[in-house]
């Protein structure tokens, strides 16, 4: 009897030391929002659960310095730039199309323009929500730049944001020559800049 007592002891605590380091499966491990949605990866303190509602505040800047802002919301997570420029997307109708670096500990977000942003693409899309209208590309560039680097700045706090298009020097559109990927937008000498 004792020997059956030991075994079953034994393997109990086999169990149990096996279900402790066992990996947790994809749908376990999974904190998608949805199958288009980035992952958020593990929660840490500064993330919520994938279940919970979070939002932040967005900011447009039009070209005269007047601003509007809007909230926009999704679950789990933290608010990254990517969100903020997907939630400018949905409220303006622009494509705010970016990909994105984030050095927490030098203060520094580094945002490229992907190939099919209307910043990049220098079109207007058809499909604007009422209130946001443009007379040319330059200004609707402006704008985006204004927009995004002021959404950022609110939802995350005193970032050194940088930009590139498609990967090359913001240089290269000739939006301004005071613009370039080596500068902070907020640092860079220019009047069309309406968040100093």
């Amino acid at each position: 009897m004792k020997k059956q007592l030991a075994i079953l002891l034994a393997i109990l605590l086999l169990t149990g030391l096996c279900a402790c380091s066992r990996t947790p499966t994809k749908e376990e491990s999974s904190t998608e929002d949805n199958p288009t949605a980035e992952s958020a990866g593990t929660v840490t303190p500064n993330e919520t659960p994938s279940g919970e509602k979070l939002s932040g505040m967005l900011r447009v800047i039009w070209d005269n310095g007047e601003q509007s802002s809007n909230t926009f919301s999704f679950y789990g997570g933290t608010v990254t730039p990517e969100r903020i420029a997907a939630g400018l997307s949905g409220w303006t109708g622009l494509r705010f199309r970016i990909s994105c670096e984030t050095d927490e500990a030098a203060g520094i977000i580094r945002i490229n323009w992907l190939s099919d942003s209307s910043f990049a693409t220098r079109q207007i899309p058809d499909g604007l929500r009422e209130e946001f209208t443009f007379t040319d590309a330059e200004t609707m560039r402006w704008f985006m730049l204004n927009s995004l680097t002021g959404s950022i700045l609110e939802n995350l706090g005193d970032y050194a944001v940088y930009y590139t298009v498609n990967g090359k020097d913001i240089a290269e559109t000739g939006l301004s020559s005071s613009l370039s990927s080596d500068k902070a937008y907020t640092e860079t000498d220019d009047s069309h800049i309406l968040l100093k």
